[in-house]
């Protein structure tokens, strides 16, 4: 199997003993949060106290909340706007 040149992923992990190497600087910041107790995606669902290290747990967590996974744009984060957070959704009430 070829090996990835450092060129096509020239963003290292800037922590010490880790190899990994990413395609750009946001994938490389995410893979940063399993190095530290750092946990940036936060269930917004009401009740829900539940955090992760990736966005991709979090989607993956939204599972036990609805039958569908929620669209991307339900998604904000308590850290950085790009992140996926989920948010709650409320209802309202008909107005008579």
């Amino acid at each position: 199997m070829p090996l990835i040149s450092d060129c096509e992923k020239p963003f290292k992990c800037e922590f010490d003993g880790c190899d990994r190497r990413f395609a750009n600087s946001s994938d490389r910041k995410k893979h940063s949060h399993v190095h530290t107790s750092d946990k940036p995606y936060n269930c917004k669902v009401r009740g829900c106290d539940k955090s992760y290290t990736h966005p991709s747990s979090l989607r993956k967590h939204m599972k036990v909340h609805c039958k569908s996974p929620p669209p991307s744009s339900g998604y904000e984060s308590s850290s950085t706007p790009s992140s996926l957070v989920v948010s709650p959704s409320i209802r309202t009430p008909p107005l008579p």
